[in-house]
């Protein structure tokens, strides 16, 4: 059972274990723990692989046995001022938290694997994370709903598969990627009702089903986009734009078309379109109409605060709530702004 469960094929001893050689076991296990259900790499992967990157550079060498509070606290100092390289902005509390929370992480599952002794754990546990007002910490800012004019612009300056995403979304109030995976054998289309059901969704892992319930300005986007589509095909497909593009691009020539021009396309290009668009595609395509449109830049994410405020505004939070698919009330607090309007409205005639 103990060779079963990977005990002793670990040829490390606790005395001789470095944070290097603890981060490349975690890793293995990390990589199939995290795996999403529907392949490739999940977000949460990549956070990890970020966080134990910054210990791996300040502390690869230190022996794991020997990491402990205060070691912790200067990594934790260490992001609060370095920031990030990809943004050149400094980080937010709430990112240095889950950034050292990933790292407690990493050496509770040493402890259960005996790796390290488990007075290393209760040394991090005994770290606070960064309070409100009680750091220099950048706080983060707050998601806000997108407004409509912005969204409007860039529909008219985007590919027809990326502007019936955003307007599915806004109805919806879908995640990025539950609108991406959807494939065309996954809505049904039975009954008065259309629903998709995703495979694979944020909470599947804790037992909970995800059902999106379309009403008839869904269906009317959907409507071109499933036709001639097979069951197993994504109803928003990035090569179908980019023919889309090219065919535009034709039309709108000016001069004639060559022969040897008739059909440029090369045997293996080193990069084409997928058949499905990945959120950083997806993001992008919005950043860049946004760009060339001169407004502020926002992400496909916020079009799911704009669904869960507007469903709240009308129909409350327990609709917006499940609409959206949360467990709990709290968590839709976070996704679904207040309307403040009512409460005025309610004050001037109660209050």
């Amino acid at each position: 059972a103990e060779w079963m469960s990977g005990g002793p094929a670990r040829p490390v001893s606790p005395e001789a274990l470095t944070i290097n050689r603890l981060i490349l076991l975690y890793s293995d296990h990390a990589r199939d723990y995290y795996r999403p259900e529907g392949g490739g790499k999940s977000r949460e992967l990549e956070c990890i692989e970020l966080a134990l990157g910054r210990l791996r550079r300040l502390y690869g060498s230190t022996l794991a046995a020997g990491f402990g509070a205060r070691q912790l606290k200067a990594l934790r100092q260490d992001l609060l001022v370095s920031g990030a390289k990809r943004t050149k902005k400094t980080l937010s509390r709430k990112t240095i938290n889950e950034y050292v929370n990933r790292v407690r992480r990493l050496f509770r599952w040493a402890v259960a694997e005996e790796l390290v002794p488990s007075t290393v754990l209760e040394s991090l546990r005994a770290v606070e994370n960064l309070r409100r007002g009680r750091s220099a910490a950048r706080e983060p800012e707050p998601v806000r709903p997108v407004a409509d004019a912005d969204i409007d612009t860039v529909i008219g300056r985007v590919s027809a598969q990326v502007g019936g995403m955003i307007r599915l979304q806004l109805l919806t109030g879908m995640r990025p990627g539950e609108v991406l995976a959807m494939r065309a054998g996954e809505v049904d289309r039975d009954g008065d009702d259309w629903v998709y059901a995703p495979a694979h969704h944020k909470s599947a892992h804790r037992g909970r089903t995800r059902r999106i319930f379309l009403g008839p300005r869904s269906r009317e986007i959907l409507m071109p986009f499933l036709e001639g589509r097979r069951a197993d095909q994504y109803v928003f497909c990035p090569t179908e734009a980019e023919q889309a593009r090219h065919a535009r691009q034709r039309l709108e020539r000016k001069s004639r078309v060559q022969p040897s021009q008739v059909d440029r396309r090369k045997e293996d290009p080193m990069t084409k379109p997928g058949d499905r668009y990945t959120i950083a595609a997806y993001r992008r395509a919005i950043t860049r109409a946004c760009e060339d449109a001169g407004i502020p830049a926002w992400n496909p994410h916020r079009l799911r605060h704009s669904a869960g405020t507007r469903i709240r505004r009308e129909y409350g939070l327990e609709a917006s709530r499940v609409v959206l698919g949360h467990g709990y009330g709290a968590i839709t607090e976070v996704y679904a702004e207040r309307d403040e309007a009512l409460a005025a409205k309610v004050m001037r005639e109660t209050g």
